[in-house]
C-alpha cells in the first residue's frame, strides 16, 4: 500500500480550515500550522514522509494566508534542501527516495495517466491515476532495494483509499475525546476499529495471492524485469521524439 502521508496532511489541513474559518483568516491559519505540527509530532519526528508532507503543507498554509501561489516543485525542491541539510545522509535513506518520487509522480503523470485509463469508471479513475503514477516513478526503487514487484498494488490502494480520510478524522477525534473527553471514547472506539481491522483485512486477504508479489530474481521476474525495461525504453524514445 502506497504511503498517504501526504493526503492525510491534505485531509487535515482541509478539516481544520473549515472549522476555524470562522475566527478569521490569521487564527484558522495559526490553527492550522498548529495541527500539522502536532499531527507530525503524534506520528513520529523519524517519518521522513510525514515530515516532507508537513513541511509542504506547512508552506502551503502559509502561501495561502500570504496571497502567493504555491509552486509544488519549488515546494518539493525547498522541502527536500532542508532536510538534507539537517541531515545529509537522509539522501541514502529509502523513506526519503520513495517519499519525493512518489510525491514527483503525482504531479507530473496523474493528469497523464488519467487520460490513458479513460475506460475506468469515473469513481475510480482520480485514485487509480493517482496509486498508478507513484509506483511508476518508485518502481526503480522498490525493484532495486527489495527486489519485489507488487501486481497487487493498484488494487489494493484502491479499496483501502476511500477509508483513509475517515480514518484521519476518526483518528483526530478519538485522541482529542480521549484526553478531553474519556466518556466519548466508547463511542469513537468501536468506529476506528471497525476502519482499521478493514484495512487489515485488506492487506492479509490480498497478500495470500500466490503471485501478489513477484521476486525478480525468478524466471517471472526476469520477464517482468525484460517488460518493464522496453516500456521504460519506449517512453523514453517518445518523450525525446515530442522535443524535437
Amino acid at each position: 500500500i502506497i504511503a498517504v502521508s501526504g493526503y492525510n496532511i491534505t485531509v487535515l489541513i482541509s478539516i481544520v480550515s473549515s472549522i476555524f474559518l470562522v475566527l478569521g483568516r490569521k487564527l484558522c491559519t495559526w490553527f492550522t500550522l498548529l495541527f500539522i505540527f502536532l499531527f507530525v509530532i503524534f506520528v513520529g519526528l523519524s517519518n521522513i514522509p510525514v515530515i516532507r508532507a508537513g513541511i509542504m503543507g506547512a508552506i502551503y498554509v502559509l502561501n495561502r494566508e500570504f496571497g502567493r501561489k504555491s509552486v509544488i516543485y519549488t515546494m518539493l525542491s525547498f522541502t527536500a534542501a532542508l532536510l538534507i541539510f539537517e541531515n545529509p545522509l537522509v539522501f541514502t535513506q529509502i523513506s526519503f527516495l520513495l517519499s519525493f518520487c512518489s510525491t514527483i509522480g503525482l504531479v507530473s503523470l496523474n493528469n497523464k495517466v488519467s487520460g490513458l485509463i479513460k475506460w475506468v469508471p469515473e469513481f475510480l479513475r482520480e485514485d487509480l491515476a493517482s496509486t498508478l503514477s507513484a509506483l511508476l516513478t518508485t518502481l526503480p526503487i522498490t525493484v532495486f532495494n527489495f527486489s519485489k514487484f507488487s501486481l497487487i498494488s493498484p488494487i489494493s490502494n484502491l479499496l483501502v483509499l476511500p477509508v483513509v480520510p475517515l480514518i484521519t478524522v476518526y483518528g483526530m477525534v478519538y485522541v482529542l475525546t480521549l484526553h478531553t473527553f474519556p466518556f466519548l471514547e466508547g463511542v469513537f472506539r468501536p468506529l476506528l476499529w471497525l476502519l482499521l481491522e478493514y484495512v487489515i483485512q485488506v492487506i492479509n486477504r490480498l497478500s495470500c495471492f500466490k503471485y501478489s508479489n513477484i521476486d525478480l530474481f525468478g524466471p517471472a521476474g526476469t520477464l517482468l524485469s525484460l517488460l518493464l525495461v522496453g516500456i521504460y525504453v519506449v517512453v523514453l524514445i517518445s518523450f525525446f521524439k515530442k522535443r524535437e
